[in-house]
């Protein structure tokens, strides 16, 4: 008996192929190829490690760079969809939060990924971390949309995701957080980071009025004013989301 309680603790290891029948239960999609699902949760450091690495599809990055965008573009016509009255300032900060590292991870962490997620011996102490998580949370999904086309990886997007639009509502009106999600689209989009510079300041001493610009790559993306360096800074970023939602 205990010969066979340890071979099928084997069978289930995390990330082991056989597993995967186990995820696919649990999300309710049966992949046509198996091997993009596998791929989907191949991390480059388990491939590296297992002398993969010189393939060309050896581990999820192609994957999550397919499924980032089809991601966005789901995310995207949902909440056109869903907000038919709320401007593309607003539409972008919910889409920002929904798309972001640490949500992501947080949903993948609730689809029980870390179980499936391949990672090499040399990273995993403590981890997958909330990177390794979201970009493999991506790269199913463009596993999926490659296995199962548009319209079955787009239905599965909105059954997933439709439950936290709410928490996307809530999280625009924190109107504080502005600047943490402009920092966030900036670092996810360009690896970089958004400056505040204090551009003016007038009024008496006991009623001041401030006046920040955001910059990004030494251009101005936003301006705000307020009675508080923080709330002209606040008013800044929001600005500046709404022109990057432009672009």
């Amino acid at each position: 008996m205990k010969m066979d309680k340890t071979s099928r603790r084997k069978e289930q290891k995390p990330g082991k192929p056989a597993a995967l029948s186990v995820l696919e239960k649990k999300l309710n999609i049966n992949f046509k190829n198996k091997k993009l699902l596998s791929l989907a949760l191949t991390h480059p450091s388990f491939a590296h490690e297992n002398q993969q690495g010189n393939k060309k599809e050896a581990h999820n990055e192609r994957l999550e760079f397919l499924g980032d965008s089809f991601l966005g573009l789901a995310i995207s016509h949902l909440l056109y969809e869903k907000n038919p009255h709320v401007d593309e300032g607003v539409l972008s900060r919910m889409k920002s939060h929904l798309v972001s590292t640490k949500f992501l991870a947080e949903v993948a962490e609730k689809l029980d990924f870390r179980v499936f997620l391949q990672i090499g011996k040399g990273r995993s102490v403590g981890l997958p971390t909330s990177s390794m998580m979201a970009d493999a949370l991506e790269a199913f999904i463009g596993a999926l949309y490659l296995d199962q086309g548009y319209e079955k990886g787009f239905a599965w997007i909105k059954k997933i995701f439709k439950v936290y639009f709410k928490e996307s509502e809530e999280e625009d009106n924190n109107y504080d957080n502005h600047k943490g999600l402009l920092q966030e689209l900036l670092q996810r989009k360009y690896k970089s980071q958004p400056v505040y510079c204090l551009a003016a300041e007038y009024g008496p001493d006991h009623s001041k009025t401030f006046e920040v610009n955001v910059l990004f790559r030494g251009k101005i993306f936003g301006v705000g004013v307020g009675k508080s360096k923080k709330e002209a800074e606040m008013k800044a970023a929001h600005q500046a989301l709404s022109l990057i939602a432009r672009e």
